[in-house]
């Protein structure tokens, strides 16, 4: 089985949301990682997807230790 596998540096959060219009034409499955999520990914990708921005401002925090699974890393 081969597996394909692509990379997008997107500036814009339009960029992203474009590339992943795509890929649902293309039915193609993906996964999207945002770094230092800004105010304007978090308007954009929640009104595109339909996902509530507090599901974003939830999983953009550092975890309490105490919480992870690996606590003596």
């Amino acid at each position: 089985m081969a597996v394909a596998s692509s990379s997008l540096v997107a500036t814009a959060p339009q960029t992203l949301v474009a590339k992943a219009a795509e890929s649902r034409r293309n039915r193609r499955l993906g996964i999207c990682v945002i770094e230092n999520i800004s105010a304007e990914f978090l308007e954009v990708k929640g009104t595109e997807w339909s996902v509530d921005h507090k599901f974003f401002l939830g999983n953009a925090s550092n975890p309490n230790k105490a919480d992870l699974w690996n606590k003596d890393d």
